[in-house]
């Protein structure tokens, strides 16, 4: 379909709908006018009929008083039925009976019922009396009603009629609009065929395109001579473009050209994201670069550049985030920057550094033990039985704490680097904390201490039963190893949704200082460090609780009762 008709059809739909909008309005206008005017006569004749009465019956409105209306009815117009109710529904009078006795109550019909609480009702409808459709006016004169009704014939029909001579005018109209719009589509039809030919051809040099006059045939010369302009600068674009597709596969760095003149050639939008997070700030614009004292390294150089090409590396730290910012000066003096988040490498690079080295310094504490026990028993031949197991108990302590530390690091090893390859099965948690009891009654029993199981039974986790043993084991020897003796450790199942189970898991003990809630979780954190490391303790597990709970979806945190003691809230994924 062409431009011309679909713009055509369009107009004609939108003209065509006003039109109709606007007749049809006016119709309804037309029609409610003559219906009130009829509603005038009908109140007029209801009044003349009132007045009569008033003035014929012995008690003024006294119906039954009067003997005939004829005189009145007779003034009035001949198709006019006139109806006299009472009050309570019967009817005394009805010009247009026909001999048929009425004995309904006509306080239900619509007209009354309407009038009996308006004053006034209006309803069209067929007469059970006399089987004719009438348009009916019943008026409440107190102690009765004067119903008149008119018959519903072509006669009424046409009176109801709105006048459609201003219809034909609005048709005329739109027949005179409809061919100015002929007219007009034509020409505006044929400036967007040249528009639609120039932008569907394949462009070629010298090519001309006939724009009829006007102000759109003006406006798609000077978009062809625009297009013209821009394939001669074609070539020069395609090798800022090459320079782009080079560079741009790294998709996870932010990368901006420079003109020599340090103008923006282009930007992707990782690169201002960057830009802003190194200078800590949201108000930064690209170009700012060359202006904030965090890159005057990569700016300098530049500066001072006089080999092409070159490049320039720094990394830089922001906020506890890491990046490498890369500067490339190519041969024409443009400028390429690269910013690229390393964070997650520099801080694995940093964690697994830390790691290593407080395993080599939570290691050497019973190696170094156990070395001086075993030096001990050598070198002394004399010692006695006694001492001798004295120093094998301390050394079996020690070892013990080797064992726990390897198991800590084990799991913390396996959690992170492979999560992927865990199995999961269907685990009870309640035989978990069965199994964490049977293992440390010995300590439980030392230390005096209980434990509240109130987790609901058949509580089921899909998950792996090592790291689920670990969760409960590690709050469950803290516990017995520093909130202190006689204590009592609840364990419950407080709430449920759809995908989690939701546990607090808290003692009566001493509990720990406000300044270490958030740091717990922390690998080789201890509140008292000599406290701990006497106590035997790795300062892993409540890491390993942390990272198992992440493991199975859930989220941990921890607080000081108001009571006492320490509360340890987490979730696990059904």
């Amino acid at each position: 379909m062409t431009y011309k008709k679909k713009l055509f059809l369009n107009f004609f739909a939108i003209f065509a709908i006003f039109t109709f909008a606007i007749i049809a309005i006016q119709y309804n206008r037309e029609k409610a006018y003559k219906i009130e005017s009829l509603r005038s006569h009908l109140s007029a004749y209801s009044i003349i009929i009132h007045n009569y009465i008033d003035n014929n019956s012995t008690d003024g409105g006294d119906i039954e008083s009067i003997k005939s209306y004829s005189e009145i009815t007779n003034l009035l117009p001949t198709d006019l039925r006139v109806t006299i109710i009472g009050s309570k529904g019967v009817v005394f009078f009805d010009n247009n009976s026909q001999g048929l006795t009425v004995e309904e109550n006509h306080l239900q019909r619509p007209e009354i019922s309407s009038a009996n609480i308006n004053g006034v009702g209006y309803v069209m409808r067929k007469s059970s009396t006399t089987g004719i459709k009438y348009y009916y006016q019943a008026t409440n004169y107190d102690n009765y009603f004067v119903r008149l009704a008119l018959p519903y014939d072509m006669n009424m029909a046409t009176l109801l009629k709105g006048n459609n001579l201003y219809i034909y005018f609005i048709l005329a109209m739109f027949i005179i609009a409809f061919l100015s719009l002929l007219l007009l589509t034509d020409k505006f039809g044929r400036s967007l065929s040249a528009l639609r030919d120039f932008a569907y051809s394949k462009y070629k040099k010298n090519q001309l395109i006939d724009f009829p006059d006007g102000e759109l045939g003006e406006i798609g010369a000077k978009l062809f001579e625009n297009f013209r302009e821009i394939e001669e600068s074609k070539e020069e674009l395609k090798r800022e473009k090459d320079k782009l597709t080079l560079h741009f596969s790294h998709s996870t760095s932010g990368i901006t050209f420079f003109s020599k003149e340090r103008k923006t050639i282009y930007s992707n939008t990782l690169f201002i994201s960057l830009l802003n997070a190194v200078t800590d700030t949201t108000t930064l614009s690209i170009e700012d670069f060359f202006t904030v004292s965090e890159f005057k390294n990569a700016v300098n150089f530049i500066d001072n550049n006089t080999k092409f090409p070159n490049i320039y590396e720094e990394k830089m730290e922001s906020n506890r985030q890491y990046y490498t910012l890369r500067v490339i000066i190519f041969i024409d003096k443009s400028i390429e920057v690269i910013i690229e988040n390393v964070t997650s490498a520099e801080k694995n690079r940093r964690l697994k550094q830390e790691m290593t080295s407080n395993i080599a310094h939570e290691l050497r504490t019973p190696v170094s033990s156990i070395s001086g026990y075993m030096e001990t028993l050598i070198e002394q031949k004399d010692i006695s039985p006694d001492k001798m197991q004295f120093f094998i108990e301390r050394s079996y302590v020690q070892v013990q704490r080797l064992t726990d530390l390897i198991r800590d690091i084990s799991i913390i090893t396996r959690i992170e680097e492979g999560a992927t390859e865990i199995e999961k099965d269907k685990i009870d948690i309640n035989e978990i904390i069965s199994e964490v009891e049977t293992e440390l009654k010995g300590k439980i029993d030392k230390k005096k201490f209980s434990i509240i199981n109130n987790v609901p039974s058949e509580t089921l986790v899909s998950g792996n039963h090592i790291l689920l043993y670990s969760i409960f084991r590690n709050l469950i020897d803290n516990a017995i190893s520093y909130a202190g003796e006689n204590i009592s450790l609840t364990i419950d199942r407080y709430y449920e949704d759809t995908d989690f189970y939701h546990f607090s898991v808290w003692d009566n003990g001493k509990g720990i200082e406000d300044k270490h809630l958030s740091k717990i979780f922390d690998r080789f954190y201890r509140t008292c460090e000599g406290r701990t490391r006497q106590d035997g303790g790795s300062g892993l597990g409540l890491s390993i609780v942390k990272n198992a709970i992440l493991f199975h979806n859930g989220t941990v945190t921890a607080k000081n009762r108001k009571s006492a003691g320490l509360e340890i809230i987490f979730s696990l994924k059904k």
